[in-house]
């Protein structure tokens, strides 16, 4: 006797199928960066400046700075071209030809961008310099709607799971 096949695996997969489908068109590339918003040239300059002073040995972060600033929208009173003379110095290891370079790109001193980035009304003094310097966004609890993405990604990926444990057999 020949059984008919039956037709419910195809009605669970194809709306699995979909639904992935929306959410990987829907999801923003950006969400790793959180709120991030556009942080002027200056700005990112001056805190790869302060830096630059206070913690050399933090280069990834440094070199996100400076790169930061290269790519902001927002370059009022930058020269650029002296900010990529100090990117290819801090890249070749010369951290205070860096220094000297963003200075002279942003107008600043060392001091001055220093002093913007440790005033006490800005940060409580128990949290370290490179800790504030680091996020421009707070971090906290992710949106409710990555929450939701998460859960159905992995009902998505239980039910799939089930379902092909069940056609193999």
């Amino acid at each position: 006797m020949i059984r008919p096949r039956r037709s419910t695996g195809r009605a669970f997969v194809l709306p699995m199928v979909a639904v992935i489908i929306w959410v990987m068109t829907t999801t923003s590339p950006a969400w790793a960066h959180g709120d991030e918003v556009s942080v002027p040239a200056g700005e990112s300059f001056a805190t790869a400046m302060a830096l630059l002073q206070v913690q050399p040995d933090m280069t990834d972060m440094i070199g996100d700075k400076i790169g930061d600033g290269l790519e902001s929208d927002d370059t009022e009173g930058v020269d650029l071209s002296l900010a990529r003379q100090a990117q290819k110095a801090y890249d070749a290891g010369n951290n205070a030809e860096a220094l000297d370079l963003l200075a002279q790109a942003t107008g600043l001193t060392p001091g001055e961008a220093l002093a913007m980035q440790t005033e006490e009304t800005d940060r409580p003094s128990e949290v370290p310099l490179a800790d504030q310097l680091g996020t421009q966004a707070p971090v906290g609890r992710p949106s409710s709607i990555a929450t939701l993405l998460l859960g159905l990604g992995a009902v998505l990926a239980i039910g799939l799971g089930i379902y092909l444990s069940r056609r193999t057999r």
